[in-house]
C-alpha cells in the first residue's frame, strides 16, 4: 500500500462508479430511489454516532458506507461493471482501514447531497460531487501519514 496505489485505485474506482452512477440514474426506477434512501438512513445514523463521537462505530460506517455507494449504482445494467467496481471499492476501502477514521460532518453532508441528486437524476452534479467526495477521502487518509510512499 503506497501513496501513489492509492490515488491508482481511486482513480480506477472513481472510472467504474461514475460510469456506473450514471447508467444507474439513467435507468433507475423507484426501488433505486427507496434503495438509496434506506441505505442512506442506516449509513446517517452510525455517521451521526460518529460525530457525536462513539468510534467503536467506524467498522459499521465502514459497511454502511458501502451499501450506499453500492446503493446509488444499483440500477446499473452491466454485471461486468458491478463486479470490477465492487472489486475497486474493497481495494481502496482497504486504505481507510489504515486510519480508521470517520471524516466527519463533510462526509455526512456529500452522502445526504449524493442521496438528493441521485432521486433527483441531476446526473451531471451527482458525478461531480462523486469525484469530490472520493478525492476528499482521499485528502482525508493521506492526512494521516499512515500510508508509506
Amino acid at each position: 500500500m503506497t501513496v501513489q496505489g492509492l490515488h491508482d485505485i481511486a482513480d480506477l474506482r472513481l472510472l467504474l462508479e461514475k460510469q456506473a452512477l450514471r447508467q444507474s440514474m439513467e435507468s433507475g426506477d423507484m426501488a433505486l430511489e427507496a434503495d438509496v434512501v434506506r441505505a442512506h438512513y442506516m449509513l446517517s445514523t452510525v455517521e451521526e454516532r460518529l460525530i457525536g463521537g462513539d468510534m467503536s462505530t467506524v467498522n459499521d460506517w465502514v459497511q454502511q458506507d458501502w451499501e450506499f455507494h453500492y446503493a446509488t449504482i444499483s440500477a446499473c445494467a452491466s454485471p461486468s461493471l458491478m463486479t470490477a467496481h465492487s472489486m475497486a471499492f474493497d481495494r481502496f476501502i482497504r486504505y481507510h482501514m489504515l486510519v480508521l477514521e470517520f471524516w466527519g460532518r463533510p462526509a455526512a453532508a456529500q452522502h445526504a447531497e449524493l442521496r438528493e441528486l441521485v432521486i433527483a437524476r441531476k446526473i451531471d452534479p451527482a458525478l461531480e460531487l462523486l469525484e469530490m467526495h472520493i478525492r476528499s477521502g482521499v485528502e482525508h487518509i493521506l492526512s494521516f501519514n499512515r500510508v508509506p510512499d
